[in-house]
């Protein structure tokens, strides 16, 4: 289990390269907000993977799997989210 908060962080050249994919080319993001983006998308992996475990361990199972996610994102009102998740796993891993 992580033991500071700086465990929960995800790798900046991953969230460098989405936020540069998802904004406009003539657009410049400062340090700053690119850190805020990246801690912000950690706490919502958290907040989503701790619904998805609960979700899991509500039918006694000790593994989480793709479909708790889903199942978590739809229960969360992040329906549409849904749709994107599954496209981007499509050929990869079973779809739910």
């Amino acid at each position: 289990m992580a033991e500071k908060l700086e465990d929960f962080n995800l790798p900046s050249a991953a969230v460098h390269k989405i936020i540069k994919e998802a904004i406009p080319e003539n657009v410049n993001i400062s340090k700053d907000a690119r850190t805020s983006l990246a801690r912000a998308a950690a706490v919502f992996v958290l907040y989503i993977a701790s619904h998805a475990s609960q979700l899991a361990q509500s039918v006694n199972r000790k593994t989480l799997l793709g479909k708790d996610v889903i199942d978590a994102l739809g229960t969360l009102e992040f329906e549409e989210l849904i749709g994107p998740l599954n496209k981007s796993l499509e050929g990869k891993l079973l779809i739910y």
